[in-house]
C-alpha cells in the first residue's frame, strides 16, 4: 500500500495562502514532525496552485496547478534502511509495422528510496544482440513500497520469430546491475513467450547480488551470502552447484 508511506500529514507548511508581486517571490517554511512510531523513507508532495483573485480557497476555484516539489522523509528507527528490488513482469509489444517496445515493471518492497537506470538489450533467441536501448526516467526513483514501470523504445520492426530481452537495472552507487531475462516469440505482431503461452511475470528466480568476486591471499578464506528469491506463489526446490567456466576470445 503506497500510502502507509504518506509523510503529507506530518507536513506544516507556512504560509499556505499569499500574493506574489509581479516578478516576486516568496520563502515558504515547512516544518515535519514524524511519530514516534515511524522508520524508513516516506514521501510527499508540496504543490503551488494559481486562483483568481478573490476566489475561493477551494478546489472549485483552483483554475491551473502551478509547481509540484516532491518532498522526501527519511526516518532512522530499529530497522535497517534499505531498499528491495524485484522485477515484477517484463510486458512486451513489436506490432506488425511498427519498432518493439517492452514495459519492465520493478517493485521496491525495502523501507528506503532508491534510484535505478534500466538498460535493455534485444537479441536473438541464439544471444546475438540486435539492438540496445536505454528507459527515459528522469532521475529514476523508486520510492519504498512502489512499483515503478521502465519504458524501453526500440527502433527494430520485429518479424516473426524468437527472441530475448535482457534487462539490467543499476542501482545508482552500485557497480553490478540485477538482471533479467524474458524469451518471447513473435508471430504476427502478437507476443508471447518463448513456449508459446502467454507471456507472464520475469522469471520465476531472481539472483540477488548476480555476480560476486572474491579476492584471497594464498590459504585466506572469505564468505559472502547470495540470495535466491521465489518469485511465484508456488514452492520451488533448488539444487546449488559451482560449475567451471571461462571466456571465449570474443569475450
Amino acid at each position: 500500500d503506497p500510502t502507509a508511506r504518506d509523510a503529507s500529514p506530518w507536513i506544516t507548511i507556512t504560509p499556505v495562502d499569499f500574493t506574489l508581486a509581479a516578478h516576486g517571490f516568496a520563502t515558504v517554511k515547512g516544518v515535519v514532525r514524524a511519530p514516534a512510531n515511524a522508520s524508513g523513507a516516506y514521501y510527499a508532495f508540496a504543490s503551488a496552485y494559481l486562483r483568481p483573485a478573490n476566489a475561493p480557497a477551494t478546489p472549485s476555484g483552483i483554475i491551473n496547478e502551478m509547481l509540484n516539489a516532491v518532498i522526501m522523509v527519511v526516518v532512522g528507527g530499529t530497522e535497517p534502511l534499505q531498499a528491495k528490488l524485484r522485477v515484477d513482469a517484463v510486458e512486451i509489444s513489436a506490432p506488425v509495422t511498427q519498432p518493439w517496445q517492452a514495459l519492465v515493471k520493478i517493485t521496491n518492497s525495502g523501507n528506503m528510496h532508491t534510484q535505478i537506470k534500466v538498460h535493455g538489450i534485444l537479441a536473438t533467441a541464439a544471444g546475438s544482440t540486435i539492438e540496445e536501448a536505454d528507459a527515459e526516467m528522469g532521475p529514476g526513483y523508486v520510492l519504498a513500497g512502489c512499483t515503478r514501470a521502465a519504458h524501453l523504445a526500440g527502433t527494430a520492426v520485429l518479424v516473426d520469430g524468437d527472441y530475448q530481452l535482457r534487462a539490467a537495472i543499476t542501482v545508482l552507487g552500485q557497480p553490478l546491475p540485477m538482471q533479467q531475462t524474458a524469451r518471447f516469440r513473435v508471430v504476427q505482431g502478437q507476443v508471447s513467450a518463448a513456449t508459446g503461452a502467454p507471456i507472464a511475470n520475469a522469471a520465476p528466480l531472481l539472483l540477488q547480488p548476480p555476480q560476486l568476486g572474491f579476492d584471497l591471499m594464498p590459504r585466506g578464506r572469505r564468505t559472502q551470502a547470495v540470495t535466491v528469491i521465489n518469485m511465484t506463489e508456488q514452492p520451488q526446490v533448488l539444487e546449488l552447484r559451482t560449475l567451471s567456466w571461462s571466456l571465449d576470445e570474443r569475450g
